[in-house]
């Protein structure tokens, strides 16, 4: 199958929540634990997620690709009759506002998917299964209708006629902010990684993830000696994107429990940013991104910054830039990290 838009979903993203959802659900274990956790058995029961295989197509719109992130997998299907395929279509949409239109999305990007699968592998004029689960980030509670025949105006009667000539499908939902921590933490067949990822997506929106570092401790210790300090600086670095109020304590309080050196989570961060840095001062439209970073390290390390100093910041050049960040690791003061 041909990818329909370019892999912009990578740990260099400007858009921390592609990033972060991209990073962690291609990996097979966390997908298969993900899928395993909000599927319905009904479905769950005839896919084979041992089989479970990522695609590298993407089908979201590319003027929607700020508002969404999608990933598709093909699985076998347990069949008696021979090898058969399904795929598993997961949008996450980080909108901050429930969109009514969802469905008819859906049909669209679903659409391509079996379009693609036609021209590629489908020659026998055969569509495969699509599972179509969204997982939903919108403020407050889900109140549009899933069903794509409640998009159709007209009477209601010429609707019911017309039910056998209209698409009509429904996609599995999961609504993160209606969900609670106790049900996603005691959510065992979540990997802890798949499991602290919808945690911090939901409190995202929510704002309020500073406050939850405590509660998240052990899962965060946990990752750290079962997958090392870049996973858990991938979720530190999206605490630092998406939150206005983490402090130099917070990723103190990190080093202590956690028992890694002092100052290593921030140092990896201040590393992370420079190597981010460097990605993103070769495409055009990434400075900023990289400038707003830079800004939030700045406060953590040292607190409020002059105006003069985001100024300057914003003045300077990506070569400029990399060489801050580089300073950033190791200088005591403001005028050190600027090579004053």
């Amino acid at each position: 199958m041909s990818s329909k838009k370019p892999d912009s979903s990578s740990a260099s993203s400007t858009k921390p929540h592609d990033a972060l959802v991209a990073d962690t659900f291609r990996q097979l274990d966390n997908a298969r634990s993900l899928l395993s956790a909000l599927l319905p058995e009904s479905v769950l029961r005839h896919l084979d997620l041992d089989t479970l295989e990522l695609s590298t197509d993407h089908f979201v719109d590319e003027k929607l690709s700020k508002l969404e992130t999608d990933l598709l997998y093909r699985v076998s299907t347990s069949d008696s009759e021979g090898e058969r395929h399904a795929f598993v279509y997961v949008l996450f949409e980080h909108q901050s506002t429930v969109d009514r239109l969802l469905p008819f999305r859906l049909l669209v990007y679903m659409t391509r998917i079996w379009d693609s699968w036609l021209r590629g592998e489908g020659k026998d004029g055969m569509l495969p299964p699509i599972v179509p689960l969204v997982l939903s980030n919108a403020k407050g509670s889900w109140e549009g209708k899933l069903g794509f025949t409640s998009l159709i105006d007209g009477p209601r009667e010429l609707i019911d006629a017309l039910r056998p000539q209209l698409p009509s499908f429904e996609p599995l939902l999961v609504h993160l902010p209606a969900v609670s921590d106790d049900e996603l933490e005691s959510e065992l067949r979540l990997t802890v990684m798949a499991r602290m990822v919808l945690l911090l997506l939901k409190h995202a929106r929510v704002g309020d993830l500073p406050e939850k570092l405590p509660r998240w401790l052990e899962a965060f210790r946990i990752i750290y000696e079962s997958h090392g300090m870049g996973a858990l600086v991938r979720l530190v670095m999206y605490i630092m994107e998406t939150a206005d109020d983490l402090t130099t304590r917070d990723l103190e309080y990190l080093d202590e429990v956690i028992d890694v050196p002092r100052g290593e989570v921030t140092m990896t961060l201040a590393e992370r940013l420079r190597e981010e840095g460097r990605q993103e001062g070769r495409q055009e439209g990434r400075q900023e991104g990289q400038i707003e970073l830079l800004l939030k390290m700045f406060r953590l390390r040292f607190g409020e910054v002059p105006p003069e100093v985001e100024q300057r910041l914003r003045a300077a050049t990506p070569k400029d830039l990399e060489s801050i960040s580089e300073r950033l690791l190791t200088a005591s003061t403001i005028a050190e990290v600027l090579g004053d």
